[in-house]
């Protein structure tokens, strides 16, 4: 009788142990339940307008998000690979020129068919080159980001002979964070993960999501000015190390500068005029002389490689209507990605860099 009595304990315990837990879950869930519903006015279990997911997702890496490969939201379609517009076959035979960066070369406030890459693409084929474009943009990138996504997720699997490559989110990321900057902070836990979250209905596992994803989910943006020396030379070390990287492997690199919306080199005087001159002014008086810096650190860069050039497309948009060719602060418009996607083009051939 001794060892049916003994086996009749353990599984009374086990019972317990499993009462326990449970009791423990649902707890802990009503507890954050009203926590949330106290601090955010709502329910999580409530949710009845929560949107699609977000186009970006989180990712176990130093770059902390990436796109979400298939995801089709609106206008912006994110094809099985992970990057914005149709996918080209990874055995695909026509030489390859992948456009890196930030929400710049994504394209961000367009459709698919009216990013510069997609563009850029269009006027190979109507000058007689059989050239795909890949287009490996992702929003609020920094460069260290954007470089990372070359290794992660474009080298792998393509073999580009040509990079374009911007990123302009080192300004902003310094100027939110200033003396707690560091090189290895992303927009990930301000602007992406309350997306991330938006449809999780248990409030364990929201609140466990943003112990790891959102640890500043309730933070505003706040600019302020900073010095940016230890920033810019962070880029310039950056830019060096992959530099190396580029030239060993014989591929060539287009550095592209941050080219806001007002005029930089030639009719400043004409910035008055601009529509959104009052809106934007307050961020150019912050960041236009880091902006200045950023640039001469690529500029710089581009002086020490063979394969790398240097495009300062700020003097051909000031040959234009700014007003025109952008739809904010950094972002082009339709028109003004056609023109970056034409001048690439003639810097190309200006450069003999047409040959793969």
């Amino acid at each position: 009788m001794v060892p049916l009595i003994n086996g009749r304990r353990i599984k009374l315990a086990i019972s317990l142990l499993v009462i326990s837990i449970i009791s423990s879950i649902i707890l802990g869930e009503g507890i954050l339940q009203v926590y949330h519903k106290l601090r955010h006015g709502g329910w999580l279990f409530e949710k009845t307008n929560a949107f699609s997911l977000t186009y970006t997702m989180p990712v176990d890496d130093r770059r902390e998000y990436t796109l979400r490969p298939g995801n089709h939201a609106q206008n912006i379609f994110i094809n099985a690979r992970g990057f914005r517009g149709k996918p080209i076959p990874q055995e695909a035979k026509s030489p390859l020129v992948c456009a890196l960066g930030d929400s710049v070369p994504f394209g961000a406030g367009v459709s698919n068919d009216e990013t510069y890459p997609f563009y850029l693409q269009a006027v190979f084929k109507k000058k007689g080159f059989n050239r795909n474009v890949l287009n490996a943009g992702v929003p609020s990138y920094n460069l260290r980001q954007s470089l990372d996504r070359f290794h992660f997720d474009v080298w792998p699997y393509y073999k580009p002979y040509l990079v374009t490559l911007e990123a302009a989110n080192d300004i902003s990321l310094l100027t939110q964070y200033r003396e707690k900057w560091n090189p290895n902070l992303t927009w990930a836990s301000i602007r992406w993960s309350k997306m991330w979250t938006s449809n999780i209905r248990s409030a364990l596992f929201y609140y466990a999501f943003n112990l790891r994803w959102g640890r500043q989910t309730d933070e505003i943006e706040k600019h302020e000015a900073y010095t940016a020396r230890l920033m810019v030379k962070n880029v310039a070390n950056v830019l060096e190390a992959e530099l190396k990287f580029f030239n060993e492997n014989n591929i060539v690199v287009i550095l592209l500068p941050i080219n806001p919306f007002y005029y930089h080199k030639n009719q400043i005087e004409r910035n008055e005029q601009l529509s959104n001159w009052k809106l934007y002014e307050t961020y150019y008086k912050l960041w236009g002389y880091i902006i200045d810096e950023y640039n001469e650190a690529f500029k710089s860069a581009s002086l020490n490689w063979h394969n790398v050039f240097y495009f300062d497309t700020r003097a051909l948009m000031d040959q234009l209507n700014r007003d025109e060719v952008y739809n904010d602060f950094i972002h082009y418009s339709p028109q003004g990605n056609k023109v970056m996607a034409t001048a690439l083009y003639e810097f190309m051939e200006e450069n003999q860099l047409l040959s793969e």
